[in-house]
């Protein structure tokens, strides 16, 4: 039995509704976001404003420089968990709604944002992926350079629980490494038949 014209547009403007929802929520996960990386360089200013005091040189200190690292490793699990659930909703847009949509009112150019994103050459996807990788720089490098000065100003043995502390710190950035490169989100959701939902 055929949907009549009446129930064609409700079912649009349902999807419409829920679309509307979805940007939304996007644009608070990207607004969250960046207070991540707003945090991140508050927390650096702090961290560069003790480095040049001096106040970790003495040895009782220096277990910070290992302590330091774990903010940037919490802040960006923040971060990235905002960008997955961004992908996620963007996927949903483009392989759910957007298939609906075009099942209902048989026009193809709806909701097309991912494909455009993912063949445009306005700018070269070198560019693009290299502006993300460095985003994500911005959490990580404090953490090296933490585990560095640790590192210069350590005059005598290693305890163990420093050991263990190093051993972390590197274990979790690349971690972050690992989860960014899999939540990357410049190339566009792909588009994929999941069938019912």
């Amino acid at each position: 039995m055929s949907k009549s014209k009446e129930d064609i547009d409700l079912s649009k403007d349902a999807i419409i509704a829920e679309y509307n929802v979805l940007r939304e929520e996007i644009k608070q996960y990207h607004t969250e976001r960046n207070n991540f990386v707003n945090y991140t360089v508050m927390l650096s200013a702090g961290f560069i404003g003790s480095i040049a005091v001096n106040k970790f040189v003495d040895d009782k200190f220096l277990i910070l420089y290992l302590i330091f690292p774990f903010f940037y490793f919490t802040l960006v699990l923040l971060y990235l968990d905002k960008s997955i659930r961004i992908i996620r909703l963007a996927d949903y847009i483009h392989n759910h709604l957007r298939e609906v949509f075009i099942k209902i009112s048989n026009s193809p150019k709806v909701f097309n944002w991912e494909n455009y994103k993912k063949n445009t050459k306005r700018f070269p996807k070198w560019l693009t992926k290299l502006i993300d990788r460095l985003r994500i720089s911005i959490f990580i490098i404090p953490s090296l350079i933490s585990i560095l000065l640790f590192f210069i100003h350590k005059s005598n043995e290693f305890y163990y629980y420093e050991i263990i502390l190093i051993c972390l710190d590197i274990l979790s950035v690349m971690c972050i490494i690992m989860i960014h490169i899999i939540a990357e989100e410049t190339s566009g959701a792909k588009s994929k038949k999941y069938g019912k939902y």
